[in-house]
């Protein structure tokens, strides 16, 4: 079906996007208007590509005489994608006289992600379908108003369902760390420098927050100084304190785990801990188990030596096996572990 109105959007950048559909609908001509297709950038800068559809057929799925319905269709092939999106949208309908608009009449206000009371909404085949009270007008203009994101964010692997207002949130403090703002510490990393805000950090670890209101001498200083870790690794560590995010952890995990420990962010050390193991092998799991038991992580050690039990023939033929790089506290526990499994 051809399209029909015009499409603007706010500013394409990964994250939730507003796009505004402005349509003029006459109910004797058709029963169904497409909006132009529109596109919603991931972070990994994959596009997904979506269109709103208004109609006022009789629509199967509600049953509903009186309503009308409002449909927004993903217009990719519909596997996993489809479960990876939250939306909010407010329909309009614009209200003029001698084609000059004079107001508007909020006629449906939806968000997928909070809104109990709408007992007719569902996802299906790709679309999020609503009802919406029908304008008894044949002749109108309609402004619809959606607002999408991709709902997980680069914490995919927690599991976390992020609604609309969590990911606004976060992008939020993601532009407060990366701009400095308002900021009151510095932390100097070699010769390079962050700009960060000690109520946020606070919040966030109480080891900090110790380290700045317990008469440690960055209590009464706006410099902290870090010499043990590489910037880029503080980095990403003081991005998953602002936003809950990490970009690479795979290449950071070691030392973030570290700083996760050190720090007291949990959140970042399950991250961690998940990385490391999905990338353990033959080759690297002794070290990984003694990083774990040197940094409390201990769903990676059990993960490790879990491992090594189960790789012990191979592992043990290695040139650079020694049995004293097994944490002495864990040897007992992983020949017991090993003669079971034999």
């Amino acid at each position: 079906m051809q399209s029909a109105g015009t499409i603007e959007m706010s500013e394409q950048v990964p994250g939730p996007v507003t796009f505004t559909w402005i349509v003029q609908i006459d109910k004797t001509s058709k029963n169904s208007w497409n909006s132009p297709s529109f596109k919603l950038l991931e972070r990994s800068g994959i596009g997904y590509e979506w269109e709103m559809i208004f109609g006022t057929e009789s629509c199967q799925e509600f049953s509903h005489e009186k309503h009308d319905r409002l449909e927004v269709r993903y217009c990719g092939k519909v596997t996993q994608e489809k479960s990876k999106f939250v939306m909010n949208f407010c329909v309009h309908r614009l209200l003029s006289t001698n084609d000059k608009v004079k107001g508007e009449q909020c006629v449906k206000c939806y968000d997928n992600t909070t809104d109990e009371n709408v007992p007719h909404d569902f996802f299906v085949s790709g679309s999020y379908k609503i009802v919406i009270p029908r304008i008894v007008e044949t002749v109108f203009k309609l402004k619809v108003l959606c607002t999408i994101a991709v709902a997980f964010d680069n914490i995919e692997q927690n599991g976390f369902l992020l609604t609309l207002h969590e990911i606004s949130l976060r992008k939020e403090y993601l532009s407060l760390f990366e701009s400095g703002k308002f900021s009151d510490v510095t932390f100097i990393v070699g010769k390079q420098k962050m700009q960060l805000h000690k109520s946020i950090l606070s919040s966030r670890s109480n080891v900090l927050a110790a380290m700045f209101d317990n008469g440690f001498k960055e209590s009464n200083s706006n410099e902290v100084e870090i010499e043990d870790h590489s910037f880029e690794a503080m980095k990403e560590f003081f991005r998953y304190v602002y936003a809950a995010k990490v970009n690479d952890i795979g290449e950071h995990a070691v030392e973030l785990l570290m700083l996760s420990n050190k720090y007291e962010v949990g959140g970042l050390k399950s991250l961690c801990e998940q990385s490391l193991i999905k990338s353990l092998e033959n080759v690297n799991v002794l070290d990984c188990l003694n990083l774990a038991n040197l940094h409390n992580a201990k769903i990676l050690e059990l993960k490790c030596v879990n491992f090594i039990a189960s790789n012990a023939s191979e592992i043990i033929e290695l040139p650079d096996f020694s049995i004293n790089k097994v944490p002495e506290d864990l040897r007992d526990k992983l020949f017991n572990l090993v003669v079971r499994k034999s």
